[in-house]
């Protein structure tokens, strides 16, 4: 409820409803006085080419509606939000209330449903009235929007063509003009959009509102159809009252599927239709097409007997795609392996479906067409079937056990982790386990031990990943208590500053900026020249990296990640060896 008073004054009012679930909602805010009436209450927006206005006119109220002096806006339950202005003279002096009340709009069903694909929704040669209409889907995002029929250079009728998938949709029918939010203004999108724009009248300074200007509250013809594969739903749509919208809902369905025939056609059926024209459903999903309905190949019904039919229909054996009948081609079926079964079909049947013919005496069992590890000389090993892998020379594995992991014999090498581990493994598992191969086993070889500084930035105090003037207090926090030892609680000075215990633990890291493995004082003149010209986010002050020796092997690191791991950081690259 909105109250105001002045003399000749006018009241500007920015009204945001409250959300509400999900739906269409009609909203009405209507003006009483205890004085002589006279107020007028006005929706504002802004002109066609979006340009700021605090005078664009959308909807102004009047004293012949009923009830008298209300205006009316739609909504989603988003908490919309309006421009409203009243305005008086100088008889309404006295105060005022504009009463907000709203309520749930049930769309009309459109049915039956429609099939998915193209639709055409049109008011064009069902009325005479100057309409609008706007498509939403199931969230109630605007999809489409036309004024007037974008085929037509005359029609003040809208029409609106658009493809749709399978869901719930919402059609609202209005008449001109209704103004709604567009973030462009009166520039218009990319075709074909652009011919479903209404581009003449004003428009609302914010989303998921709609406002009709018109407040005749005569019956309003507003029959629209719409209209898909399988024809024409023909609606009787009115509104009896000022400035109201007629709501509807459709739902899309996906197509039917395919529907078979033995000679090879294909037609879009529900599965109770297609059974009673003879044919075979392939079911939801399925359409007409590359992926439709097989064609027709050779059916041998017996050893002498051949027919050309969809595979569907064949009561006998099929002898596959491209097959003709024709002398021989009913020959004996003998195995056939597949990549996938073993079949009895045809040696030609076999060959044209891509498949392989065991010895002749083998049974035609799962067992003979599976395929196993296959292993050769020096650790090889290929997925082979077991008489394929007789004839290649190879020894089979069991049936079930493929080549990953590999079940044959295979030299092992050292492979190296990013933790610094070491695991005599064959190539190839090192490979796909994401470690490093060597060129000797693990008692040879050097696996450059983790980083323990990788994490950290240096000169980055906070572990913030910036270095910045907010890393100079934890730096003295860490310069007053420096390591060793690392391990030891973080002061509550330093953790005060929004650091962590983590990142205290990792302070010779952070802290370490002169290259010596310290953090002390010597390291505050370098971090005073870093924030004085700091580094790009995620890039830390000057790192000193060198090699740093672990042993016999060298790795490149940090000074202080050096010293952590207990190495012996010498600087520079790393030597041929370190003795």
């Amino acid at each position: 409820m909105l109250t105001g008073s002045g003399p000749d004054s006018a009241d500007t009012f920015r009204i945001q409803t409250c959300p509400r679930p999900l739906g269409v909602y009609r909203h009405d805010l209507t003006l009483t006085t205890s004085g002589p009436p006279g107020h007028t209450g006005s929706i504002l927006g802004v002109p066609p080419d979006g340009s700021p206005s605090d005078t664009t006119l959308v909807q102004s109220s009047s004293a012949a509606t009923m009830p008298p002096r209300f205006n009316r806006w739609f909504g989603f339950g988003r908490g919309e939000i309006v421009y409203y202005r009243v305005s008086g003279s100088v008889i309404t002096t006295l105060p005022y209330v504009a009463t907000h009340s709203v309520t749930s709009i049930t769309p009309v069903l459109v049915s039956p449903p429609a099939q998915a694909g193209p639709i055409t929704i049109t008011t064009v040669g069902r009325t005479v009235v100057d309409t609008e209409l706007f498509l939403f889907d199931q969230n109630f995002t605007l999809l489409r929007w036309n004024d007037d029929d974008p085929t037509s250079m005359t029609s003040l009728q809208s029409r609106i063509d658009v493809t749709l998938a399978p869901g719930t949709y919402y059609i609202a029918v209005s008449t001109f003009n209704t103004a709604i939010f567009q973030a462009t203004g009166n520039a218009p999108p990319n075709p074909p959009e652009n011919l479903d724009r209404s581009t003449v009248g004003p428009r609302l300074d914010f989303p998921d509102a709609l406002v009709r200007t018109s407040l005749s509250g005569a019956a309003q013809d507003l029959d629209f159809g719409l209209i898909d594969a399988t024809g024409s739903r023909n609606v009787t749509a009115s509104v009896a009252s000022s400035y109201d919208m007629y709501w509807a809902r459709f739902i899309v369905n996906p197509p039917p599927p395919a529907c078979c025939f033995a000679d090879g056609s294909c037609l879009l059926q529900p599965p109770s239709v297609c059974a009673g024209l003879g044919g075979v459903s392939l079911g939801d999903g399925s359409s007409c097409g590359i992926a439709g309905c097989p064609d027709v190949e050779a059916c041998c019904l017996d050893t002498t007997t051949c027919i050309v039919v969809s595979p569907l229909f064949c009561s006998g054996l099929s002898l596959g795609p491209g097959s003709a009948c024709g002398p021989g081609a009913c020959e004996a079926p003998s195995p056939c392996c597949t990549a996938s079964d073993c079949l009895l079909l045809t040696p030609t049947a076999c060959m044209q479906t891509g498949g392989v013919q065991p010895p002749s005496e083998s049974p035609c069992t799962p067992e003979t067409c599976a395929l196993r590890a296959c292993c050769f000389e020096g650790g090889g090993c290929n997925e082979l079937r077991g008489f394929e892998c007789e004839v290649a020379g190879g020894v089979s594995g069991a049936i079930g056990q493929g080549c990953v992991p590999s079940p044959c014999v295979m030299p092992l090498t050292g492979c190296c982790f990013a933790d610094g581990s070491c695991a005599d493994l064959p190539i190839e598992t090192c490979a796909v386990t994401g470690g490093q191969v060597q060129s000797q086993d693990c008692g040879q070889a050097f696996c450059p031990p983790a980083d323990p500084c990788a994490s950290v930035l240096a000169g980055d105090a906070n572990c913030d990943g910036a270095v910045n003037n907010f890393d100079i207090d934890p730096f003295v926090q860490g310069v007053l208590q420096p390591p060793p030892p690392d391990a030891t609680p973080a002061p509550l000075d330093y953790l005060l500053l929004g650091a962590s215990q983590s990142c205290w633990e990792l302070r010779r890291c952070w802290g370490d900026l002169n290259g010596d493995g310290k953090l002390n004082n010597f390291d505050i003149d370098p971090l005073v020249g870093c924030i004085l010209s700091p580094p790009p986010m995620g890039v830390g002050c000057s790192e000193f990296i060198g090699a740093c020796c672990v042993g016999s092997g060298c790795a490149e690191l940090r000074a202080a990640g050096c010293l952590l791991i207990s190495g012996h950081w010498i600087g520079g690259p790393c030597p041929a060896g370190c003795e």
